[in-house]
């Protein structure tokens, strides 16, 4: 099996309101301890996106948000405090 890629309706590589909602949420997910660094399942591959009910590994991790944490490690900002305009961007 090759490597999977982000599914389209990906809320990390689409801009639609619900995608901003989604990023949101996973960010109050990570910061209340519910999940670890932002890691959570595809949307589309099961409805139990946090792991609750079986553990998040390659084969049903949201490739998308792997992807933007990435992109993150890799210039130093955090994108929802970019994109949103809420002031300067944020150093890790």
């Amino acid at each position: 099996m090759g490597e999977r890629k982000p599914c389209k309706e990906c809320p990390w590589i689409t801009n639609y309101k619900h995608s901003e909602s989604w990023k949101g949420y996973v960010e109050k997910m990570t910061k209340g301890g519910q999940i670890k660094n932002g890691i959570h399942k595809c949307h589309m591959i099961t409805s139990d996106a946090w792991g609750l009910h079986s553990p998040v590994d390659e084969s049903n991790m949201c490739i998308g948000s792997q992807e933007e944490r990435t992109k993150i490690e890799n210039n130093g900002t955090f994108r929802s405090e970019k994109d949103s305009g809420r002031g300067q961007e944020t150093g890790i």
